[in-house]
């Protein structure tokens, strides 16, 4: 519903039209469909604009014409959109206790972070109590391939995705760390399927260490990654081993619970 607060100032005109159309196409009783006539009249519209906002909104599979009667009922893209963001929030909620336990266990910074238009979101986050530790907030957005989050999830992402997000946003240089070639990119993304857990080794912040693991949905896909951040005088190479089984541990405790069932005995 929209906020009744709204003004048109400081919005977009055309993206209101169509999401009120929407909503009315949603909320409509009649089973057999809403005609273009009667979206006109409810929008306050001429039927040629209508139709264009129409053709924008059945582009993304959110509404869907019935060739025969040229009736509009709700699309299946909306169904795959409430998908997503439930998937999100059921996430966040089966995640936090495990968050919250890996937190305790290493009492440094952990994440909880999803993939999105090819970067790295963070959903959840739980502080080290130590003075020195990594600056983060919940809703930042940072780069996937030079990030342990963003390498735990791209490498277990079909091979063709991963490529095509590489291919779209670049392997820009943070550090001298960084990986830049997408060849090597794929290296990394076998050694990390191999162990289950990824490192980032200063690629994205220079004094950072992160160690990160997939969680995957019943399918297997990856939907999010956990991760331990560490300020890099703090841990060496060992410990960081030694934490990123704990991490793929209790990522895969996650994956369970979203009906995952590993094929490893």
């Amino acid at each position: 519903m929209p906020n009744n607060e709204w003004d048109p100032r400081h919005g977009v005109q055309s993206v209101y039209r169509a999401l009120k159309l929407l909503e009315y196409v949603c909320s409509s009783n009649d089973h057999r469909g809403v005609s273009l006539s009667e979206l006109s009249d409810y929008i306050g519209l001429s039927k040629p604009s209508v139709y264009r906002l129409l053709n924008t909104l059945q582009a993304f599979h959110l509404v869907s014409k019935e060739p025969q009667t040229g009736l509009y009922h709700p699309g299946p893209g909306l169904i795959e959109l409430a998908q997503k963001g439930l998937e999100r929030f059921e996430i966040r909620k089966i995640a936090l206790p495990y968050l919250e336990e890996l937190q305790k266990k290493t009492n440094e910074t952990v994440h909880l972070a999803i993939l999105d238009s090819g970067e790295v979101v963070y959903l959840e986050k739980r502080e080290s109590t130590q003075t020195i530790r990594m600056y983060s907030a919940v809703g930042r957005r940072a780069p996937a391939h030079c990030t342990g989050l963003g390498k735990a999830i791209m490498a277990f992402l079909p091979r063709d995705e991963r490529r095509r997000i590489l291919e779209e946003r670049g392997l820009k240089p943070y550090t001298a760390n960084t990986i830049t070639s997408i060849d090597e990119f794929e290296q990394e993304c076998e050694r990390i399927r191999v162990r289950g857990f990824a490192f980032d080794l200063g690629e994205h912040e220079e004094e950072i260490r992160c160690v990160a693991a997939p969680i995957l949905d019943h399918t297997g896909y990856p939907v999010a990654a956990l991760s331990v951040a560490i300020p890099a005088f703090r841990t060496d190479a060992a410990q960081l081993e030694i934490i990123g089984v704990e991490v793929k541990r209790i990522a895969s405790a996650v994956s369970s619970q979203l009906g995952y069932k590993s094929t490893n005995n």
